[in-house]
């Protein structure tokens, strides 16, 4: 099984590479296509496989991820930009720029942008990384 330890030690330099020189695109087109909308913002993937997920995040100000936990992998998240309350297994803390948070599976945990603008969060998921891997406790959009 994957570590945490390897994780990090692969998605460093693509982190690091992809922070300072993001990945073009063709054009407005395919960058669209690799962009998931949701109500609090949206996401792109990086890198995908079966077992480790790189995306970008970004919540717009004033919303929030739903609270929610995973059964099957763990999260890395590093705030790249913006300011917001992140709730782990319901222990909130103020987070900004430049932090990063581990959080296992089956951890209750939710970000909310409190910031004027955009909150930017790059994830790193380690484990068996399927979006349906979602258990919603609660959820400001109705999706709960």
């Amino acid at each position: 099984m994957t570590t945490w330890k390897k994780i990090m030690t692969i998605m460093t330099s693509k982190i690091k590479k992809h922070i300072k020189n993001p990945i073009q695109k063709d054009s407005k087109e395919d960058s669209k296509k690799d962009t998931v909308y949701k109500p609090w913002g949206h996401y792109a993937d990086i890198y995908r496989t079966h077992e480790v997920v790189f995306k970008k995040i970004i919540i717009k100000p004033g919303e929030e991820l739903s609270y929610q936990s995973h059964e099957k992998r763990d999260e890395f998240w590093f705030i790249k930009t913006g300011a917001g309350s992140l709730t782990v297994c319901s222990i909130d803390i103020k987070v900004s720029a430049g932090e990063s948070f581990q959080i296992y599976r089956n951890n209750k945990h939710m970000i909310k942008n409190i910031g004027e603008r955009d909150l930017e969060i790059y994830e790193m998921q380690c484990g068996c990384c399927d979006e349906d891997d979602i258990i919603r406790h609660s959820d400001k959009y109705g999706r709960a």
